[in-house]
């Protein structure tokens, strides 16, 4: 965004919340927009569904509106910057099913593979959730079951680690978990190494802190989508821009800026 900003000669104010979900806060930000001045408005939605009235608003007030990273449940936005996630759903999902082959879970055995949320109010993490559980039976053998009772930490980080050291206790054979955004990852991360669970694979999203760590110690077998967050930033600045200078509009309404898996062989890369 700042590189953005640099290019297109403008100014960017950046703010948010501090914990996953928190609309209400977020709504009580946007509507302080107008009064700031603001030419254009860029919006990671803190919840896909209660954030639609502020950006209606938004649009109401002739505000551009663009989104990065989380998509909205309507249409009042002019273009948005975000991953596939159907997409990256399934190739979650995909490598999930590889990294157990490769870490010597027989297909014929029997094993169970968690799913590990925030919040289901986001139409980003439903998206990935509900691409995996439709491709689930599609790559993985029939022996291998993924758990529908999913593990949903609502934005609690601490208790995110807690949620899965006792799932994990708690459930037969756990093989896998799937982490559906940056803060399950990180939490689905530390719990399995705090556990000391080396044969259970964790894909996820995001490249956090708490994964790098697990990415570098080479026992555990871990693979997470690494999303072009670069490229939702700068490009959602130039289109910003481009609107509040003279009412342009990116040609596409959805831009997929892509992902990459990244694992311990080529996280560094």
């Amino acid at each position: 965004m700042k590189d953005g900003a640099a290019k297109a000669d403008v100014n960017v104010y950046v703010g948010g919340v501090m914990k996953d979900g928190d609309w209400e806060l977020q709504r009580d930000m946007v509507k302080e927009l107008p009064g700031k001045k603001a030419d254009a408005v860029i919006l990671a939605p803190a919840d896909s569904s209660n954030m639609t009235a502020s950006a209606k608003t938004l649009r109401e007030q002739k505000l551009p509106v663009f989104l990065v990273d989380t998509a909205l449940s309507s249409n009042d936005y002019d273009a948005a910057f975000l991953t596939d996630n159907l997409e990256a759903g399934a190739e979650v999902c995909q490598q999930m099913v590889e990294q157990m082959k490769a870490s010597g879970v027989k297909e014929s055995e029997e094993a169970t593979v968690l799913v590990h949320v925030s919040t289901l109010a986001s139409t980003t993490i439903s998206d990935r959730l509900n691409s995996i559980m439709a491709n689930w039976g599609k790559f993985a053998s029939a022996s291998w079951k993924i758990e529908h009772d999913y593990i949903i930490n609502y934005g609690d980080e601490a208790g995110a680690f807690k949620l899965v050291t006792e799932k994990i206790k708690n459930t037969h054979n756990v093989k896998g978990i799937i982490a559906c955004n940056n803060g399950s990852t990180n939490a689905t991360v530390e719990a399995v190494m705090a556990a000391g669970r080396k044969d259970i694979v964790v894909t996820g999203f995001d490249l956090g802190k708490k994964t790098l760590l697990g990415l570098e110690d080479k026992n555990y077998s871990i693979a997470v989508a690494v999303q072009n967050q670069y490229k939702m930033g700068y490009e959602a600045v130039m289109a910003a821009a481009a609107a509040a200078k003279d009412g342009s509009k990116p040609a596409q309404k959805l831009v997929n800026t892509g992902i990459r898996m990244a694992d311990k062989n080529n996280y560094k890369k």
